[in-house]
């Protein structure tokens, strides 16, 4: 899971490979925009064939919390 991420962030976003860990902030470490955030979340969603409200997304800090509720949905949906 990390590793798609890390692709998503690195080709899509620019954000350098190395700098990617489960504890980063994707707005403060990673210098995403809350724009950005939003984008990603929603890209994974394709990606994963999975739905976040609101809710969730407003909590997403560091790259683990994404991991945290895509793993989530995706149980959920099976």
């Amino acid at each position: 899971m990390l590793d798609k991420i890390k692709d998503l962030l690195s080709e899509n976003y620019g954000v350098n490979r190395a700098d990617i860990t489960e504890n980063a902030e994707l707005i403060a470490d990673l210098g995403l925009t809350s724009f950005q955030l939003v984008e990603i979340i929603s890209e994974l969603e394709d990606m994963f064939d999975i739905e976040t409200d609101e809710e969730e997304v407003t909590n997403i800090v560091t790259v683990k919390d994404v991991i945290d509720i895509i793993e989530k949905k995706i149980k959920e949906n099976e």
